[in-house]
């Protein structure tokens, strides 16, 4: 019920702008906001067909951006299913081109009409093989990569006889065809029977990749054990020097892997994969990715990468880091990116913060920018750190590579309170950045008159 109130609300509010014709109609789609589009729809019905500026169709829009609850609302509200928009598409050939297939079949379920592409992605071989039989030309580029990349391996496998050759620009998709079905095993299992070069290497700027890095970086385990059945070098080398392991762990990619170490792939540069992983690990990234960050972290662990002073920070594992500081006292001041201190400060992890402080961390140690963990304490807002951090004799004032010093960041990222405790320590209200800015200059309009007060409490 919560739910429905607030979309209520949400619509209402959408409503009333768009009879003062403030309301962004982009904004509504690209959401997916389908409770607000319906009562729109219902309070005006000739939105169903409104073009927004430059010409796109409601209807084109969603199925762009994948806004399921958005298209069903447009068809049910009677949207024209094949409106030409200013790139001269068709819902249908939008979402066949993003490989948003479940709208796809929608839209055809709907009327939609149907092109090589269309039929392509959805694996129609009925369609397909009547298309061949009433046209001689070769089947497009862009038709093969659309099968390739959602796994038609049938509709695929029927076409190549006529397949048109990948273009000659190595800027419009050159790479074989391969590089495309690599999340697909038996797709990709089709065209290696067909003469595709296993050993290829993809195209492009930025190419250089075999088949076996491209499915690591997919997560393709499935691909990962065809290739290698079929006589990959688990540790093949791409232009750059990588290793398919390097190119899983960089895309995160765990299952991939799990397979590759399982398949013998080498761990002599385990300690640098999982610095990478845990790099990431600091608060404001996606919870999602920190989540998989710390699986993986705990495969490469599992399987015998040391676990390090960084790592531990990183993933919290407090028990740990006071074991490895306790074998090796003098650990306490390196760094890798970030001096230690710094780094659990920007985890926001204050217990490790007072375990390296217990230890001998230097309290006022800066990374290579000059932010040093009292920096990275108030931007984040950690009260418990900056009290922590000032009784153990932080500087409280220290100037960062940019002149901002913890107390600019205090304002600058909305926490008064910090501020208020900065300024009681003695921080410099004077002090400016590179921009000439004083640390009140920073404050945002609608928190001004809070930090002026804050500011006015120590005059």
């Amino acid at each position: 019920m919560a739910t429905r109130a607030s979309w209520g609300v949400a619509a209402m509010v959408a409503i009333g702008a768009l009879r003062a014709q403030q309301v962004d109609l982009r904004t509504v789609v690209c959401n997916d906001d389908a409770a607000a589009l319906a009562l729109l729809l219902r309070e005006q019905p000739a939105l169903r067909a409104h073009r927004l500026p430059g010409g796109w169709p409601l209807l084109n829009l969603a199925a762009i951006e994948g806004a399921m609850g958005c298209v069903r609302v447009l068809l049910a509200a009677k949207a024209p299913v094949d409106s030409i928009d200013e790139r001269g598409r068709t819902p249908a050939q939008w979402a066949a081109e993003q490989r948003h297939t479940a709208i796809l079949r929608l839209l055809r379920e709907h009327g939609a009409r149907t092109d090589l592409c269309i039929a392509m992605a959805l694996d129609d071989v009925a369609w397909v093989k009547q298309w061949l039989a009433e046209n001689l030309t070769e089947v497009p580029w862009e038709a093969q990569v659309t099968a390739a990349e959602v796994g038609a391996t049938e509709s695929l496998r029927l076409v190549l006889p006529r397949a048109a050759p990948r273009p000659e620009n190595p800027f419009e998709g050159a790479s074989r065809l391969v590089f495309h079905a690599v999340a697909h095993a038996d797709t990709l299992a089709m065209l290696l029977d067909s003469g595709e070069p296993i050993d290829a290497c993809s195209a492009g700027k930025f190419g250089g990749s075999t088949l076996l890095h491209d499915a690591a970086a997919s997560d393709a385990g499935a691909s990962i054990d065809l290739l290698l059945a079929r006589g990959m070098q688990v540790d093949v080398l791409c232009r750059d020097g990588s290793t398919p392991l390097q190119m899983a762990v960089f895309a995160v990619a765990i299952q991939a892997t799990q397979t590759l170490i399982a398949k013998g792939a080498s761990l002599q540069r385990g300690p640098e994969l999982l610095t990478l992983v845990c790099s990431e690990l600091v608060p404001g990234r996606d919870e999602g990715e920190g989540q998989r960050r710390r699986r993986l972290a705990q495969v490469l662990l599992d399987h015998g990468v040391p676990l390090d002073v960084f790592a531990a920070i990183s993933l919290d594992r407090h028990a740990d880091l006071r074991r490895l500081l306790a074998a090796e006292p003098a650990a306490v001041n390196r760094k890798r990116q970030q001096p230690w201190l710094v780094r659990a400060a920007r985890c926001a992890d204050v217990e490790a913060v007072r375990i390296l402080l217990d230890a001998g961390a230097d309290v006022a140690a800066a990374e290579k920018g000059g932010y040093t963990a009292l920096h990275w304490a108030a931007f984040l807002g950690v009260p418990e750190c900056v009290e922590l951090l000032l009784a153990r004799g932080a500087p409280v004032s220290p100037p960062a590579g940019n002149g901002l010093t913890p107390l600019h960041e205090s304002v600058r990222c909305g926490h008064p309170a910090l501020a208020a405790r900065l300024l009681r320590a003695g921080a410099d209200r004077e002090a400016k950045d590179h921009e000439g800015k004083r640390p009140l200059d920073h404050a945002e309009a609608a928190e001004r008159a809070e930090f002026e007060a804050v500011f006015a409490a120590r005059d």
